[in-house]
């Protein structure tokens, strides 16, 4: 078998560290707040964050990066996850409304490419 798997792309690599940015935002939140309160708050947000990067990791093994439109919608998730983190130290003190916004933007354009993936629904012939 000499089926080379598919290689990781600049851009998977930039998301990646767009992501990174992303935790070390919330561990600097958790560094100015060490409370309860503080923890569950950065808890919450790694927590929904995780969650929707998990989602867009499957997508980049799903998708053919080559394709411009794809690579523009993956480009839109990065600038999305990065208002999401620069939202992140007053989520809960200020800037909730942009992170809430910067975190919709992340879940539609992951819905968008998911539609682009997911396989078309069988016709039954009843």
């Amino acid at each position: 078998m000499n089926e080379q798997a598919p290689r990781v792309t600049t851009l998977e690599l930039f998301f990646d560290l767009v992501f990174v940015f992303t935790v070390t935002q919330l561990s600097a939140a958790l560094a100015s707040d060490l409370s309860w309160a503080g923890a569950g708050h950065v808890a919450l947000m790694l927590a929904i964050i995780f969650y929707m990067y998990g989602g867009y990791a499957w997508l980049t093994n799903a998708l053919d990066m080559s394709v411009p439109r794809h690579r523009v919608f993956l480009l839109g998730g990065m600038c999305a996850y990065f208002v999401i983190a620069l939202a992140i130290p007053d989520a809960f003190d200020g800037s909730g409304l942009t992170f809430a916004l910067g975190y919709c933007a992340v879940v539609l354009i992951h819905l968008v490419l998911y539609v682009r993936v997911a396989p078309a629904p069988a016709s039954s012939h009843a």
